[in-house]
């Protein structure tokens, strides 16, 4: 399951590749792989495709 935040500062751990979607991958202290959306598109993609599951 990936962790993706969204623009508004939200968590949200769904599962979905996160190479369909435009992200920044970064880790944190804990070493978890947290994915940033970078534009309004893939944040609606994100949440779409979070809808359908």
């Amino acid at each position: 399951m990936a962790r993706y935040l969204l623009r508004n500062g939200s968590l949200l751990s769904i599962e979905v590749e996160p190479k369909l979607i435009d992200v920044l991958v970064f880790r944190s202290f804990s070493g978890e792989y947290i994915y940033a959306t970078l534009s309004e598109s893939a944040e609606h993609r994100l949440l779409k495709a979070w809808d359908l599951s």
